[in-house]
């Protein structure tokens, strides 16, 4: 699945999403308050809003549905969160409360003395170890908090689902075509709680394999292994809170028999993807699941296969997008071909918005070969797009400006980076000390 690859432009589909959810709003008499709808590049069946009412909808969800009634109710189903308030509930606050805490618990950690580790060290070697993992704890919830973060608890869900009903009704639609959302839920409900689970094991263990100790270390030790399989238990339990797909339905129906007992419309509505195999929409989930398969194909060492998939990745309307051309990077990195891969990353830059792990990959690849004046570019380039200084590029431009034999650019940066972005302190220090930042490949998942 691909996650956290940036937007798609599809104008047919964009414009059709908007024109819905204003016909939505519009008929339930409420004002256009410049809410708007995004295509999001994941095949992961979902969507999400946003505290400023932005709608996020993906693209596998989106390209599955068949019916107009769906997708309104997703619409509908969304921007309700957003009419509703969810994101200052005490609820999301509470979450991230969670998460912090778990944060605060690597910290305290790191300050404790006295406990025996491995060998004849003791834990004064291991607490700066342990307060970077508080370090990349912080970072990796602001990373992935849409991973872990985003699935509202069954309260939150069931007002959603119930005004989005009202909302659907209220435009004309026949509530129970929102049949087709939840038996694409419940097709990748399983795959969905894996994909979360292991996430969070893989976090947990992350929180400690990722400053300094190999995998095998942290296994081999119980403090360590603790602190790894606490970090990622409290990551699944803050997102336990699920609200099934079967149990969804069953109040659904209470919800509907009780104040819809009548509502019956035979206009049933396809969506123009449905009608037409030749739209826009079909062609994207072709070339995504193509490149779905090729980075499949890459982790099990069919380097040929991976190369034939990501080629056929890339069509006309793909040539830009991050996924299928960061699948075809790598493939063409796995053949050795760095200069081929290059130009896959190129063409990738040239997006209308261009995805964070694009500007990661390319300056990474800079940075291997030396071109440390590029991978300045590129940094200044993502900060020019987004109006200011990136943090989470910040080590990259430090470690480049060092390089570069630069050094009071350098230190004048990681100061900036003590002072305004704490998070980011140890990671910049370390790249004032010529220690290559690592790769992220921040939210790409499969």
């Amino acid at each position: 699945m691909a996650r956290g690859v940036g937007l798609i432009s599809e104008p047919y589909t964009e414009e059709y999403l908007n024109r819905l959810l204003r016909e939505i709003l519009k008929a339930n008499g409420i004002p256009d308050f410049g809410a708007q709808v995004y295509l999001h590049g994941d095949l992961t069946p979902s969507a999400n809003a946003t505290p400023d009412g932005g709608i996020f909808v993906n693209l596998n969800l989106i390209g599955s549905l068949k019916t107009e009634a769906s997708v309104a109710f997703v619409l509908a189903h969304e921007i309700s969160h957003f009419l509703l308030k969810h994101h200052s509930s005490d609820w999301f606050v509470d979450s991230q409360h969670k998460a912090l805490t778990g944060v605060q618990t690597l910290r305290n950690l790191s300050q404790m003395k006295g406990t025996p580790l491995e060998g004849a060290g003791g834990l004064g070697e291991a607490s700066e170890k342990l307060r970077k993992a508080e370090l990349i704890g912080s970072i990796a919830f602001d990373v992935s908090d849409k991973l872990f973060f985003s699935a509202w608890g069954r309260e939150q869900e069931d007002e959603a689902d119930k005004l989005g009903f009202d909302l659907a009704v209220g435009a004309g639609y026949d509530p129970y075509d929102s049949d087709d959302v939840f038996t694409i839920l419940e097709e990748h409900e399983v795959e969905l709680q894996q994909s979360r689970d292991e996430a969070s094991t893989a976090l947990g263990l992350k929180s400690v394999s990722l400053i300094g100790l190999s995998e095998q270390q942290v296994e081999s030790n119980p403090f360590f292994s603790g602190i790894a399989e606490g970090f990622g238990k409290m990551i699944s339990v803050i997102s336990s809170d699920h609200y099934s797909v079967s149990e969804r339905l069953d109040a659904r129906d209470e919800y509907l028999n009780r104040f819809y007992p009548n509502f019956d419309t035979s206009n049933v509505i396809s969506t123009p993807w449905e009608r037409d195999s030749d739209h826009p929409i079909n062609d994207l989930l072709k070339r995504y699941n193509a490149a779905s398969e090729s980075r499949k194909a890459l982790r099990e060492g069919r380097v040929a296969a991976a190369i034939k998939f990501a080629s056929a990745s890339i069509g006309e309307r793909t040539k830009y997008h991050a996924y299928p051309r960061i699948a075809f990077f790598q493939a063409r990195m796995a053949q050795n071909n760095a200069d081929r891969a290059q130009k896959n990353l190129e063409l990738a830059m040239k997006a209308e918005h261009v995805a964070p792990v694009v500007y990661e990959q390319l300056i990474n690849l800079f940075q291997d070969k030396g071109q440390y004046g590029k991978a300045i570019a590129v940094i200044e380039q993502a900060e020019e797009k987004s109006g200011g200084e990136l943090p989470l590029f910040l080590p990259h431009k430090i470690y480049s400006l060092v390089k570069l034999k630069r050094r009071a650019d350098a230190v004048a940066l990681e100061r900036t980076c003590a002072f305004e972005y704490q998070v980011m302190e140890q990671s910049c220090k370390e790249a004032l000390r010529s220690k290559k930042p690592g790769n992220t490949e921040i939210g790409l998942v499969n």
